[in-house]
């Protein structure tokens, strides 16, 4: 997830502006895991309260744009919602008026109460962002002019209003003329097409412990049948796997925990796995790091993952 601030400012509450990307968005089941990544990212360039208070907001807003394609969301319940996940203090204060300026049909008016981020701080400019984003969410070019209609520090407010809308409307609800007149982003901003990226890894385990990989080389083909996911059927409904990072997360499908992390190199003609960690815990993987149980079991995920089909598990 990447939620960045658009200043150094670690005083006075400053502001966030960029809307949580994957992970935050895949964690819909658990508003928890926005709530607990939006803090994190937030502190390591704002210290103050209320910024990281305001990027809460903007990530569970996101979070709920998204929700909002497939569940029946009116303006007021869907800052009600944000509101809820928002710690309080005084973002969570500002929602609360925001919900109940939505009427106001003049946005100027709504900014005089709830701020334009001319004061450069989360309370005074997420408040109206969300208040512009819950009144336009289906429609981007509208939510966009209405948050630099009130001044004050326009691109900071269009940037948040705009990130939450986009996550409803996705790009196509962009205007094509304002796609093609953006500054290009670099390469490295797009992953690689198809992948499917995530899965608790390292960071997860309780015990991380080195663990052997099987001797084999994937072709091409079977790599991208790697990182654009397996059947879950071929995998018992046991099993997910996930690639991120020039690694391959093999997780427990109820629980989510990670069990092995596969470090996985370029080799002539495709990829291979060159090393791995396995959670060590016994409360989560009851094989020992080497056992031939769980060197085979690894062995068999990797190569059902790889050609798409079950194969014969030889324990």
């Amino acid at each position: 997830m990447m939620l960045t601030g658009c200043r150094s400012n670690r005083s006075a509450g400053g502001h966030m502006t960029t809307p949580p990307t994957s992970p935050a968005l895949d964690a819909l089941d658990g508003l928890s895991v926005v709530v607990r990544l939006a803090a994190e990212t937030a502190a390591i360039t704002h210290t103050h309260p209320q910024a990281v208070d305001g990027a809460i907001a903007v990530a569970v807003a996101a979070a709920f744009a998204v929700r909002a394609r497939t569940e029946a969301m009116t303006p007021s319940g869907f800052l009600t919602k944000v509101r809820h996940y928002t710690p309080s203090g005084a973002v969570h204060d500002g929602l609360a008026e925001a919900a109940a300026l939505l009427a106001e049909p003049d946005p100027a008016a709504a900014a005089r109460v709830l701020g334009n981020g001319s004061r450069t701080s989360a309370a005074d400019t997420v408040p109206y962002a969300l208040w512009c984003a819950a009144r336009r969410l289906a429609d981007y070019p509208a939510a966009v002019r209405e948050a630099v209609a009130a001044g004050g520090d326009m691109d900071t407010v269009a940037a948040i209003t705009g990130g939450v809308v986009a996550a409803y409307t996705g790009t196509q609800g962009i205007p094509a003329a304002w796609l093609a007149a953006r500054e290009p982003l670099p390469a490295w901003a797009f992953p690689e097409p198809g992948s499917v990226t995530g899965g608790r890894g390292r960071a997860d385990m309780l015990v991380p412990r080195p663990h052997p990989v099987p001797d084999v080389v994937w072709t091409e083909e079977q790599w991208q049948r790697i990182r654009t996911g397996s059947d879950p059927a071929a995998l018992d409904h046991r099993w997910s796997v996930h690639t991120r990072e020039g690694t391959v997360r093999i997780c427990h499908s109820r629980s989510g925990h990670a069990v092995w992390e596969v470090a996985v190199t370029s080799a002539r003609g495709g990829r291979r796995p060159v090393s791995a960690i396995v959670e060590a815990s016994r409360n989560r993987w009851m094989a020992l790091p080497g056992e031939q149980h769980g060197t085979a079991l690894l062995a068999w995920i990797l190569a059902t993952a790889a050609t798409g089909e079950r194969v014969p598990f030889r324990p």
